[in-house]
């Protein structure tokens, strides 16, 4: 896999997002690597996803968060 062909996933997957602007705007986004992202390390941590590979979700999902891995998520007072 090449970071143009995840480019282009995650432009398939903002098409499919724009289908939908209730979720779009409504909901929170969290993107976090996994072992076969391509990426700096194939080791932990992970940095967040490259910005190159990301195509234009960021411009469609202004509430998403690439985050690292490990990831720590907090939803109000929970992790």
């Amino acid at each position: 896999v090449t970071f143009k062909s995840y480019a282009r996933g995650f432009d398939r997957l903002a098409a499919l997002i724009e289908e939908f602007p209730r979720l779009r705007e409504e909901s929170r986004w969290v993107f976090v690597p996994g072992p076969g992202d391509p990426g700096i390390a194939a080791a932990l941590p992970r940095p967040a996803l490259l910005k190159s590979t990301l195509g234009r979700l960021p411009s469609v999902l202004p509430r998403a968060t690439f985050a690292s891995n490990p990831a720590r998520v907090r939803y109000k007072s929970q992790d």
